[in-house]
């Protein structure tokens, strides 16, 4: 049975951490930056949609008194009051139903607010993965150059070894063991 093979993503931490950290808090203050705003703007919207709540219940409010000032008037028939209970019951649905919507709308709302906490703290875990995963293809490369560099100094020789197709620094790398190979012909390369 083969092995697994495991890799490991912190090779150089101090490094990749630092820049790690850098890269997710930029991109988390980006998404807060933006979070705030929308959150402000939910509240201007919880405000507006509270007064028009508050607006609806002093409305029905007054509907209701003036249906009982009516209704107990000497002049009204028994049709007339009938009617009227029929209007101000439509209009006293209406106006609950109104309500209801909008007290949807909070609620809405504050799910709203749940959701940009969510994304901020999404948007930072995925920068962190991000991070690691984009600092190893970096910190790889130089931990490689430098094995090869602490060879060179104790032996004099160098052994060229593939870097990973992914990694940066390709270049870098090649150009190193060209130039120290050079330097050194009759030893192994």
């Amino acid at each position: 049975m083969a092995a697994i093979k495991r890799r490991t993503y912190l090779i150089n931490p101090r490094f990749q951490l630092r820049w790690t950290l850098l890269i997710a808090l930029t991109g988390g203050l980006i998404a807060t930056a933006f979070s705030t705003w929308l959150w402000t703007a939910l509240d201007e919207h919880d405000v507006l949609i509270k007064a028009s709540i508050k607006a609806d219940q002093e409305l029905r409010s007054a509907s209701e008194d003036v249906a009982v000032l009516l209704l107990n008037m000497p002049e009204t028939t028994a049709k007339e009051a009938d009617e009227l209970h029929a209007r101000f019951d439509t209009e006293g649905r209406t106006a609950q139903t109104s309500i209801d919507a909008k007290t949807k709308l909070l609620s809405r709302n504050e799910h709203m607010r749940l959701l940009l906490v969510g994304f901020v703290a999404l948007i930072f875990g995925a920068l962190v993965i991000w991070g690691i995963i984009v600092t190893h293809r970096i910190a790889g490369p130089l931990y490689v150059i430098k094995k090869q560099l602490e060879t060179y100094r104790a032996t004099g020789t160098i052994e060229s070894r593939p870097i990973r197709k992914k990694d940066e620094f390709h270049d870098i790398y090649n150009e190193l063991v060209q130039a120290l190979s050079a330097k050194n012909p009759e030893k192994k390369v």
